[in-house]
């Protein structure tokens, strides 16, 4: 009878095996630092349902996150340009104030100045585009949703031109 270290069948398969089990060692420590599988199909059995399931659920995930940046943005621009229109309004009333404090042609000149100017930053305000979207065109992201000051004062000229004083003008306005 002869011991197993001399049978050269033995010798060369444990060999094999012992290469086989250093390189499962291998794979399984890669495995686990990694957190990554070696051989995906093998480790889900060839049922990709699981991993395509949560592959549609990150890219979803992905356009949720950038419908809300740009959503954020939007109503970003959108409380800037309010902003805008509250400054410019307070420094109207401001102006409107002296205005009627002062009987100097001078004052009611620079409050008529100061309106206008406001007039013309709140209607740009209020077209103004944030990656070429309109912020208050509604659904027509693609249009602006006024004119610019000047067409409208244009267009509001005909409409005011026969009022006899500031509230018959107002009324003017409200109908056109």
């Amino acid at each position: 009878m002869t011991g197993l270290g001399t049978t050269p069948f033995l010798t060369a398969a444990m060999l094999r095996q012992g290469a086989a089990l250093r390189s499962g060692i291998d794979r399984a420590s890669l495995e686990l630092t990694t957190g990554v599988a070696a051989d995906t199909a093998a480790a889900l059995r060839g049922d990709f349902s699981a991993l395509a399931g949560i592959d549609h659920s990150l890219a979803r995930i992905s356009a949720y996150a950038a419908a809300t940046a740009e959503t954020g943005l939007l109503a970003e621009a959108a409380q800037t340009a309010m902003a805008t229109i509250s400054g410019q309004s307070d420094e109207l009333a401001g102006r409107l104030l002296q205005s009627i404090g002062s009987a100097s042609g001078r004052a009611v000149s620079l409050a008529i100045s100061t309106g206008a100017q406001a007039f013309t930053v709140a209607v740009n305000a209020i077209n103004a585009q944030v990656s070429g979207r309109s912020i208050f065109g509604g659904i027509e992201v693609d249009t602006l949703p006024l004119p610019d000051a000047d067409t409208l004062l244009d267009r509001l000229a005909p409409v005011v031109a026969g009022a006899t004083g500031a509230e018959a003008a107002m009324t003017a306005i409200a109908d056109w």
